[in-house]
């Protein structure tokens, strides 16, 4: 391929259509996820709507790309804006050291436009060598995988629960604002963000709470084992005993089964389940940052942070 031939800029309306079946092509054929109706929430909604799509094509065709989606963190105790990479794909036949470095070019020309911003990145094993390379990130952290049964039994604080559904015009997010304004630096959510966040349409979600804690699961099924996903857990103090096991015995009704599994950590308590050693992880889950400081850390990062959950 010629440099003549490679074009690698932003995309300003991507066909999500179009991009969707690059995708599938991309991870030969697998179902990975990929649709239109996904892309276009995750890309325009899922994360704020503020997105940087950079495209490769050849001849006029798009053969790959990478996509930044940015939104609030807070580090140190101040708010930036954090650029998180996903959908890094190149169709088969044109991966080459050039697409890639270009595609990575651009990117880090799209986030020194935004001085001051930091980078997070969930990656696959291909792709974390490249995002150290090129992007210079480096592992911040192993992401915790979780998993128990939940029990009736060492309950503490009653807790409710709420299936969430914004068509049938059930938003389960009234009331959480306390919630997600606890301390700690964090990917940052508000009551606005966080219903856009569980519009995802891939999946259904619900959340428990008592008066101190609220959890948001959803209904999965991992190696095709069905279990309910514990997305996120948002306190405004410590959890009390048998807090977590109220919220999650709540999950396990919800969704009519008690085998659950935690992705994530926080840094302030314990989350819940037995740690999977390494044979049983489905991914690496190796967060990568960069444009953190060195005196900085993340106190809670779980599967709602990313595009996991």
């Amino acid at each position: 391929m010629s440099e003549d031939e490679l074009l690698v800029e932003l995309e300003d309306t991507p066909d999500f259509d179009a991009t969707a079946r690059l995708a599938r092509d991309s991870f030969d054929g697998k179902d990975t996820g990929f649709s239109a109706d996904y892309l276009k929430w995750l890309y325009t909604v899922g994360f704020g709507g503020d997105t940087t799509i950079i495209t490769a094509s050849k001849d006029g065709a798009k053969i790959g790309q990478m996509v930044l989606l940015w939104h609030d963190i807070r580090i140190n105790g101040q708010t930036t804006k954090c650029a998180q990479l996903v959908d890094l794909f190149v169709v088969p036949e044109h991966r080459s050291y050039e697409v890639t470095r270009k595609i990575y070019a651009a990117a880090s020309d799209a986030i020194r436009e935004r001085p001051g911003s930091s980078i997070i990145a969930m990656p696959n094993p291909k792709a974390t060598p490249l995002n150290k390379r090129f992007l210079k990130l480096s592992a911040a952290q192993k992401l915790d995988i979780r998993a128990g049964l939940a029990s009736p039994l060492f309950r503490g604080p009653k807790a409710t629960s709420v299936r969430h559904n914004e068509q049938r015009g059930a938003d389960a997010t009234i009331g959480l604002e306390d919630y997600l304004s606890g301390g700690g630096d964090q990917v940052l959510w508000t009551l606005d963000t966080l219903r856009k966040r569980l519009a995802n349409p891939k999946f259904q979600y619900a959340i428990h709470r008592t008066g101190n804690v609220c959890m948001i699961t959803s209904l999965r099924k991992i190696r095709n084992i069905p279990m309910f996903l514990v997305c996120a857990i948002f306190a405004k103090r410590s959890p009390e005993p048998g807090e977590l096991a109220s919220l999650l015995w709540a999950g396990a009704k919800t969704h009519k089964l008690p085998i659950y599994v935690h992705l994530g950590f926080h840094s302030e308590f314990s989350a819940p389940g037995r740690l999977l050693p390494d044979r049983l992880r489905p991914s690496p889950m190796i967060l990568q940052t960069g444009g953190i400081p060195a005196d900085a850390s993340l106190s809670r990062f779980e599967a709602l942070d990313f595009d996991f959950a």
